[in-house]
């Protein structure tokens, strides 16, 4: 190893610069200067090497969180809301009418926020409303059926929820001035997504004049199938209140001087509780007219002269003429272009009607069925015409649902319409005139001759300005041997009163209530 040598400066006087190496080396003899020895310093050892630390183990990576389930959007508070129950949360029916390229329905018990129940809204080609648009459109009733208003701003908003396909949807306010539109005010467009709720907002500002207002839902470039909910809907006004005027402080009267105690009258003896009301489904989408949609092949009007003949699995547009005995027309749709949807014939028997939808789309629209043969029909959907069905002599009508019959300028408008008969039965039915408007769910007037043996039962009757006239025209006789038994009329939804009777009217009542279940 190569010896590491350090030198030392001698302590003492600096030396000068010296020329050339000889003189350097005389210098220092004559001095007589000896150097110190210079020890070589042992060179150390190197430290050992340090050995690699070990590698520290990677830490594992943490589990990804689960994704949090999308809240349920807060419900804003109703407060103030002008829609009926059945339009507002969809607990009691389905309250909405379609619009558009729709068909609804009463959706109990399923993805519903406000309880029990939603709309459900499917796009349907051979909705009530038709167009070429692909639009579906739902709303609660038009025209006069709609909010009864005084001018203002309102506010309105509805949730939806797609079960098949996110569409833009949007919320809107119509006005009308009676039965003509005025305005439709558009909320903003909302993207929606499958099986989310949505919530969609509207508000507007009544034009002068307009006297009713309706809330709708406009869903945009719907394919047919598709099916959609919507629920917790609300309309309400956002006109503050006045502030009422103080009334004056009423000065105190004299104490009044005790007068005696009464002696206590008898208790009254407890009256027997109402019988139950007969059970089943009230009569609506979910048990009225066809049983089977796919079977139904297109059709124009069609007109039956052979007896014994069977009508199954048509969709007519048109009339169903029936001219023959003994016909049966079965899972049949007709959407009526004239005066009548099934038009019936004086003279022929036989006749049944079943499972079928009598639609009224255009024409003069009179009624689903007039009152001219002899009939039985049960399971019917009758709607759009300015009555339902008008019966007569020999004739049965169960288990049907008669609903949004078409209002026009001046129309009176019935659910039933008989103006003189006999022998008719009229059972198990959820009749629906117009709400709190002219003129009834059912009227038996008679107009001439002898009118009776009529049994009216179990039916659920609501609207009108009188539910229920059972009366005669100035100078006939009234009606007689008319048994009125287990109805249940709908609180509320007439103008005047639940019925109207003649003096003299042969009428036996038993066993009916109101729908809170008070008796009648």
């Amino acid at each position: 190893m190569r010896p590491n040598l350090r030198f030392r400066k001698r302590r003492g006087a600096p030396l000068g610069l010296m020329a050339g190496f000889a003189g350097l080396a005389l210098l220092i003899s004559a001095c007589n200067v000896s150097g110190d020895a210079i020890a070589p310093e042992p060179h150390p050892d190197p430290p050992p090497a340090e050995p690699d630390p070990e590698p520290e183990p990677e830490p594992e990576p943490e589990p990804e969180p689960e994704p949090e389930p999308e809240p349920e959007p807060e419900l804003p508070p109703v407060e103030g809301n002008l829609l009926a129950e059945n339009m507002a949360e969809f607990e009691t029916g389905n309250g909405w009418v379609p619009q558009g390229n729709t068909t609804v329905s009463h959706a109990a018990g399923i993805d519903s926020l406000s309880g029990t129940g939603a709309l459900e809204i499917t796009v349907d080609a051979s909705g009530p409303w038709p167009d070429t648009t692909r639009t579906a459109r739902v709303g609660t009733p038009q025209q006069t059926g709609g909010v009864p208003i005084t001018g203002g701003s309102f506010e309105g908003f509805v949730f939806v929820n797609p079960q098949t396909a996110p569409r833009v949807a949007r919320c809107e306010i119509r006005f009308y001035d009676g039965n003509a539109l005025q305005t439709t005010v558009p909320g903003d467009d909302t993207p929606t997504s499958v099986g989310q709720w949505t919530r969609l907002d509207c508000e507007a500002t009544a034009p002068a004049g307009a006297d009713h207002a309706v809330l709708r839902i406009f869903i945009d470039d719907a394919s047919y199938g598709e099916h959609f909910l919507a629920d917790y809907a609300l309309l309400r006004s956002t006109e503050p209140e006045p502030e009422p005027e103080p009334e004056p402080e009423p000065e105190p009267e004299p104490e009044p001087e005790p007068e005696p105690e009464p002696e206590p009258e008898p208790e009254p003896e407890p009256e027997p509780e109402p019988e139950p009301e007969p059970g089943g489904d009230v009569p609506g989408p979910q048990n009225t007219g066809v049983t089977n949609e796919s079977a139904l092949v297109p059709s124009g009007s069609v007109t039956v002269t052979s007896n014994g003949t069977v009508v199954q699995n048509l969709e007519i547009t048109g009339t169903l003429k029936i001219q023959a005995n003994n016909v049966t027309v079965r899972n049949v749709r007709v959407r009526g272009t004239g005066r009548y949807g099934i038009e019936t014939t004086n003279g022929y028997t036989g006749l049944l009607i079943e499972d079928t939808e009598i639609l009224g789309i255009s024409g003069e629209r009179s009624s689903g069925i007039p009152p001219y043969g002899e009939w039985t029909a049960r399971r019917l959907e009758v709607t759009g015409f300015a009555d339902g069905v008008k019966v007569s002599s020999n004739q049965t009508l169960a288990d049907s649902w008669i609903h949004d019959l078409y209002k026009f300028e001046g129309s009176h408008n019935d659910g039933i319409q008989s103006t003189g008969g006999q022998n008719v039965d009229i059972i198990g039915n959820n009749i629906e005139g117009p709400w709190q408007q002219s003129t009834s769910a059912l009227i038996l007037a008679n107009h001439g001759g002898d009118m009776r043996d009529y049994t009216i039962s179990d039916n659920r009757i609501s609207g009108g300005g009188f539910s229920l006239y059972i009366t005669a025209k100035s100078g006939q006789s009234p009606p007689q041997n008319f048994v009125v038994t287990g109805n249940t009329f709908v609180l509320d939804s007439w103008q005047y009163g639940p019925l109207k009777t003649t003096d003299g009217a042969g009428i036996t009542w038993a066993n009916n209530s109101y729908s809170d279940g008070s008796p009648f």
